[in-house]
């Protein structure tokens, strides 16, 4: 994984290759090629990892979801959230998941009920509880966005959030400081939909150039 977070996209590929090789039954190099080939935007390949990773893993199902996220097939991962919820209902990240691919889908009233099931299981407080519902009343999932901005400190996160509310400057400023933090959550720079919004500015071509990642 240090590759990848090096950016250093084809001497990562070697090495998961060279693992899966070594022990084709270790789930993690599965994971991590899967991993990989997403923020190449090599859905296909992605997915058919994670469905390996899967089956020599069969408990850890929540692997497929950011691939069927990434690969804008979110009917797919919506199922595997449902089907992880099946197997444990207070399993707090899938209901964050499903918040996210819910909104993507613009499935709005659906996307915020995950959201409010997600902060009562992970033991939000009650007044963000509140207050996140009063934002949702008066403005939707935009709304909620904002009132939640300053709760994830990750400045790659950070700037996906202001993508998603059209705030473009914003969210190449952040993904800026992403950059020279090295911030690990940038690798999905190219294939995650919260950045759709910015792939026609020259900034977004200049700083995937920067990175490595192909155009």
């Amino acid at each position: 994984m240090e590759t990848i977070y090096d950016w250093n996209w084809g001497a990562a590929e070697k090495d998961f290759k060279r693992a899966i090789e070594q022990n084709p039954n270790e789930a993690m190099a599965h994971w991590g090629y899967a991993f990989l080939l997403t923020a190449l935007r090599r859905h296909n390949e992605a997915i058919t990892e994670a469905r390996r990773a899967v089956e020599v893993a069969p408990l850890d199902l929540t692997v497929r979801i950011e691939q069927f996220e990434m690969a804008r097939q979110y009917a797919n991962a919506i199922s595997e959230c449902k089907r992880i919820l099946e197997i444990d209902p207070q399993f707090a990240r899938a209901y964050s998941d499903l918040t996210t691919l819910y909104e993507e889908s613009r499935r709005y009233s659906e996307a915020f009920a995950s959201y409010e099931k997600y902060l009562e299981l992970s033991g939000a407080a009650p007044d963000k509880i509140k207050r996140v519902r009063g934002a949702y009343d008066q403005g939707g999932m935009r709304a909620v966005h904002r009132a939640t901005l300053n709760d994830d400190l990750r400045m790659a996160s950070l700037a996906g959030e202001y993508a998603v509310l059209g705030d473009v400057d914003s969210a190449f400023e952040y993904l800026e400081r992403a950059y020279a933090e090295r911030d690990g959550d940038l690798t999905w720079l190219q294939a995650d939909p919260a950045f759709d919004s910015l792939r026609s500015d020259p900034r977004y071509a200049d700083l995937l150039r920067r990175m490595g990642l192909p155009q």
